[in-house]
């Protein structure tokens, strides 16, 4: 399976996730964010890390 079937497999469970995390304050994001990535399974590491980095640019960019 590429990343990208990934991707669309699990997209739903990613808007959740992401609709959620933008409910969060900063330190809750931060615990929650750092936790995901603990429990990250190391073959999933790469697609978990781009979410990741597409929600801390929605967050910034909603705190402008």
């Amino acid at each position: 399976m590429t990343e990208r079937e990934l991707y669309s497999a699990i997209r739903p469970q990613i808007e959740e996730l992401a609709s959620e995390a933008m409910k969060l304050n900063d330190q809750q994001y931060m615990e929650w964010r750092e936790e995901w990535l603990q429990e990250t399974p190391e073959r999933i590491k790469v697609l978990v890390n781009n979410v990741l980095t597409i929600l801390d640019r929605r967050r910034q960019q909603s705190h402008k």
